[in-house]
């Protein structure tokens, strides 16, 4: 079995940003569900299907479910980042490598953990939205924007990973 160095990782300003945006992220997902919890009826659309139209409704707690689940994601992103030399890698890591490749992917879960707290205070949003009337749904380009700002960041990673090989 391959033993990687175990190295600390120093945060650099892009990193200790990337921490600030997602904190902040999470506490305004937090207070938008709140204001949508506020401002609904007892029930409100709770799924959406691939053209961005509801097609599934339920009581208004469900607006709870996506802060709930990226809080989830924000805490262990935060222990998992401690941990980059478990992590799988498109390059053997060496101790000449290690550093970069392990800035590499921390820095990838970080923005996929942006990612997806952006997304879910999309829906939210989108979700009020809908209930008032200004929209009737985030509509089809919701999809491939999500699809994108996921799968993005990771091939941009794995492209840089393999250059410094």
């Amino acid at each position: 079995m391959e033993t990687r160095p175990k190295i600390q990782i120093k945060l650099s300003k892009l990193d200790k940003s990337l921490e600030l945006l997602n904190t902040i992220v999470l506490v305004a997902m937090f207070c938008l569900a709140v204001f949508v919890y506020l401002k609904s009826p007892n029930i409100i659309p709770s799924h959406f299907n691939a053209s961005g139209k509801p097609d599934g409704f339920s009581d208004k707690l469900v607006i709870f479910v996506l802060p709930l689940i990226g809080s989830v994601i924000y805490f262990t992103t935060k222990q998992l980042v401690k941990f980059p030399n478990l992590f799988n890698y498109a390059v053997t890591i060496t101790k000449e490598n290690a550093e970069r490749q392990y800035e590499l992917a921390i820095r990838t879960i970080r923005v996929l953990q942006l990612a997806m707290l952006i997304i879910f205070t999309i829906i939210i949003l989108m979700t009020y939205l809908t209930i008032v009337g200004i929209t009737d749904g985030p509509g089809f380009w919701f999809l491939p924007f999500a699809l994108c700002i996921g799968v993005i960041p990771i091939l941009i990673t794995l492209i840089q990973s393999l250059k410094t090989k």
